[in-house]
């Protein structure tokens, strides 16, 4: 089995990609948000190779410059790269960032607004996956990616043993 053959049979076994014709969001931009939320689902690594366009677009009833325009904006947003001729890769991993917030935090899912620190900075990613807003009494908001960020919230009653086992 060939590389490519893999590539195909890895995203072709993915029964969750969930898509909305006529949904606001245009078709290739939930598609663009599905494939980069499964880079960094199943941790693939930088160089792991994506399936064709047609393969993809086939194998999931779309048309190839829906693909095209997923992948084009990928590309944009820095989480594929292509090769003349070979095809489509990982260009980085999508780590996911653990964030523990303390009691009385909130967390929300909103645009970015002056004030809040953008930990995004990539308004092509921002436009696929939108912000994930953390607010900590006494801190400025932070903007996360929601598809690469895991918060843990810290207990009260977790806190205070944190607190008297440092003294």
């Amino acid at each position: 089995m060939t590389e490519r053959d893999e590539a195909n049979a890895l995203w072709v076994g993915a029964s969750d990609l969930v898509l909305y014709p006529d949904a606001p969001i245009p078709l290739f931009a939930q598609l663009a948000r599905a494939i980069r939320f499964r880079i960094a689902n199943w941790g693939l690594p930088a160089g792991a190779l994506l399936p064709s366009e047609p393969a993809f677009a086939e194998r999931h009833n779309l048309s190839r410059e829906t693909v095209a325009r997923a992948y084009r904006l990928l590309r944009d947003a820095g989480a594929i790269k292509s090769r003349r001729g070979v095809g489509w890769f990982v260009s980085e991993a999508i780590p996911v960032v653990t964030i523990t917030v303390g009691p009385g935090s909130t967390i929300s899912a909103r645009p970015i607004r002056p004030g809040d620190v953008d930990t995004i900075q990539n308004p092509v990613v921002m436009l696929m996956t939108g912000s994930l807003i953390v607010e900590e009494p006494g801190k400025q908001p932070v903007a996360y990616d929601p598809m690469r960020t895991l918060i843990v919230v810290r207990s009260a009653k977790t806190r205070r043993a944190g607190t008297a086992s440092a003294h």
